[in-house]
């Protein structure tokens, strides 16, 4: 009795000792799963040291208690970072720091000062409506050109404003050295760069780590895995509207959000322990950044970088929201470990970061990139591309129909689809280092259609089977408990899924049946819209399988045969799954399904027949998720008149390649032009038209290296031309 009224005395007094704001403490944990209980209890978690097993957190008199009880021994820490942001927030004329309204200013003075490189943008106001002001920066600001795009964004958190510094000297340098600095005028030439510096004004003008409404916009964001963020609700604030808006809008190579509260690079995923499709990548970008900063580089972290997940678990962060809509590596960067230094540190911090920062922007140029138009008139194209050794897609962005991602070094395939058109598959594109890159022109050849349907007007003639247990497949309007389903779906509002109304069956038995004729066709594929979520795969199994999943396969009169996509299924069926035979091939797990993407299935080898495309669905007796949503099925086949295929043989008959790209005085083209009207003629031009190399090439396979040690750093173009014209064109860098 004695015990417990002492733990209630203590209680009280830390009750009144602290009131209900937030302060620093210590704690250290000795195992993952103590991290994850002190976790449920702190406001958040600002730093973990896997090595010594302390936690940085941020608490409140009653979570304090509550660690306290259960036998952390919270240290309370000074708390640097509120004192130094009520100095800033009060005595604004005596730092470094820039609050809103100076924020404002600069923005509008750099806009006015360098209007042939800079423009300005807001994502929108605020809660209590201040603008989220972007900058961008490239030399043709009101053009859209064929640049990659990357994008710096600081200050999600309000009370974390070096990166709004930093990223106000990055724009300064760069405007003012631009025309003068070899390497930044080439980055400003190539790249269009948007740069964010206070994504949370709100939280700013009041030293917060929140926005107005009290919401962490780091935790607000839509969770891959369709849970709820560690805010605790589906609820998106105005600010993460905005962001979400902004980068949906933007094919950016790459993304990087500042933090501060530690010294690292943290890359997705942060929801789950799954490695993301594009780890190597990610990580590879992660030491670029880390190793030209000695203090991030020699960390507690090897190499100054970790695993969001690795380091602990976020839901709801922008960086998983990101990658996981848009497939571009997006870096989280914690730039101190103090969250508000004194802006005396700011110099120094600077010094440590600005070869980095630089660095990324130049890798933004490296990678795989090009146009997707059509082959009769040379217009763009809206397409996704997948990379196929990567298991992801992008999108290109119109109106110049340009696509760009990083990539490392390997020989790559992608598949280019589009609709209307017959889908490309390009192999063996070879890049030689960590940041080569390669430029394609993709020339898409219009489709005749076999089958099409949206299924707007009708169920489009599909037909399911049922088995002993429950068929799912259903045709109409799903209902609204996955807004990412239904505000984004592709065809309008009608589509097949395996259940309108919510979560697949137990022990599902579902099979949707369409019937093609290719009796006379030699070429054909099919292709849809899907979207699916299913229960997660088993990765306890070696190798992991997957209880409930889908695949597709083709009957005809004697056979059976499942077809895959080029970059194949995800894994195999379990032994539980009631409608595919274990060990099948099979569309598995939650995240790769989502978003809306399209899948891709060659059908050559039943051209001459009438066949049957079956969609199966199986699942296990237990644990469902929302399924299996599919729309806009297409057989195709390449366009059939004699004009068509002419126009085909002469565009997709020619290659012009750069590489590396950019490059330091040499330069190799590599020209490929089977069974095309020679002579060719290449000219080497400057962006103005001034004519540096121009000569005839009468040979089908050409390769020569371009030394141009005599002329300045720039942008150059390098064309390809036949007595009918220009036929190809790239842009490539010369660095010095």
């Amino acid at each position: 009795m004695q015990k417990f009224s002492f733990i209630i005395i203590f209680i009280v007094a830390i009750v009144l000792a602290f009131g209900g704001e937030e302060f620093p403490v210590l704690i250290k944990v000795s195992s993952r799963k103590q991290l994850k209980e002190v976790q449920k209890i702190v406001n958040y978690i600002e730093d973990f040291s896997p090595e010594t097993g302390n936690v940085k957190a941020y608490v409140n008199s009653d979570s304090y208690a509550k660690l306290a009880l259960l036998g952390y021994n919270p240290v309370e820490l000074v708390d640097t970072s509120a004192r130094n942001a009520e100095y800033a927030i009060n005595h604004p004329e005596d730092v470094m720091y820039h609050n809103y309204s100076e924020l404002s200013s600069w923005v509008h003075n750099l806009a006015t000062s360098y209007p042939s490189i800079v423009k300005i943008d807001s994502l929108g106001p605020t809660v209590e409506g201040r603008w989220i002001w972007a900058v961008c920066i490239t030399d043709n600001p009101d053009l859209d050109e064929y640049e990659p795009e990357f994008v710096y964004i600081s200050t999600i958190h309000g009370d974390e404003p070096v990166g709004t510094e930093l990223l106000i000297w990055l724009c300064d340098s760069l405007t003012q050295k631009y025309g003068a600095d070899t390497q930044i005028t080439a980055i400003v030439d190539s790249l269009e760069l948007w740069i964010i510096p206070m994504m949370n004004p709100d939280g700013n003008a009041h030293g917060t780590r929140y926005n107005a409404n009290s919401v962490d916009l780091n935790r607000n964001f839509p969770v891959p895995d369709g849970v709820q963020g560690n805010d605790g609700t589906y609820t998106t604030q105005p600010e993460t509207d905005a962001m979400m808006q902004f980068l949906s809008q933007h094919q950016q190579t790459m993304t990087v959000n500042f933090h501060t509260g530690a010294v690292l690079v943290n890359y997705p995923w942060d929801f789950d322990t799954i490695r993301a499709p594009d780890d190597s990548l990610l990580i590879n970008r992660s030491i670029a950044y880390s190793s030209l900063n000695p203090l991030m580089y020699s960390g507690y972290f090897p190499q100054g970088i970790t695993n969001g997940f690795d380091w602990y678990e976020v839901d709801g962060s922008m960086q998983d929201w990101d990658y996981h809509q848009g497939n571009g590596p997006h870096l989280t960067i914690e730039l101190n470990d103090v969250k508000w230094p004194d802006d005396s540190y700011l110099p120094g911090i600077w010094d440590d970061n600005y070869a980095s920062m630089m660095h990324l922007l130049k890798l933004a140029l490296t990678g795989i990139h090009g146009i997707v138009v059509d082959s009769l008139t040379d217009e763009p194209v809206q397409a996704q591309i997948w990379f196929d050794d990567v298991g992801r897609w992008v999108n290109n962005q119109l109106p110049v129909g340009d696509f760009h991602h990083q990539m490392l070094a390997g020989t790559h395939s992608i598949t280019v689809i589009a609709d209307g058109y017959y889908p490309e598959r390009i192999s063996d594109i070879s890049l030689s280092t960590d940041s080569s890159s390669v430029w394609l022109t993709i020339r898409l050849v219009p489709a005749d259609t076999i089958f099409f349907s949206n299924f707007e007007t009708d169920d489009g003639g599909l037909n399911t089977v049922s088995f002993d247990f429950y068929q799912d497949w259903e045709w109409g309007i799903p209902a609204m408990i996955a807004p990412d389903i239904f505000d984004s779906i592709p065809g309008g509002e009608k589509l097949w899924c395996t259940k309108l109304s919510g979560n697949y069956s137990d022990s599902s038995q579902s099979r949707l049946v369409l019937d093609v004729d290719l009796t006379e066709k030699e070429h054909a594929a099919l292709i849809f819209d899907e979207w699916y979520r299913f229960q997660s795969i088993n990765w306890a199994y070696s190798p992991a399988v997957a209880h409930d999943g889908g695949r597709i396969f083709v009957a005809t009169e004697t056979d059976t045969t499942q077809i895959k996509p080029p970059w194949g299924y995800i894994c195999a069926a379990s032994e539980y799954n009631w409608q595919i035979p274990e060990g099948d091939s099979i569309f598995a797990d939650d995240e790769p399904g989502t978003p809306w993407h399209k899948a891709l299935f060659q059908l050559d080898d039943f051209c001459g027949q009438n066949i049957s495309i079956i969609w199966d669905f199986g699942a296990s007796n237990r644990n469902t998720q929302l399924g299996w949503y599919i729309d806009n099925i297409a057989v195709v086949s390449p366009g059939s008149s004699l004009g068509v295929a002419c126009n085909i043989d002469r565009a997709m008959k020619i290659s012009l390649i750069t590489s590396p790209n950019p490059f330091n005085s040499k330069c190799r083209i590599k020209v490929t032009a089977a069974d095309y009207e020679l002579p060719i003629i290449l000219c080497i031009t400057d962006i103005s038209g001034r004519i540096f190399k121009k000569f005839a090439i009468t040979m089908t396979d050409y390769e020569f290296v371009w030394d141009a040690y005599e002329i300045p750093a720039g942008v150059y173009l390098i064309s390809a031309e036949d007595k009918y014209g220009k036929v190809d064109r790239r842009k490539t860098i010369l660095v010095k």
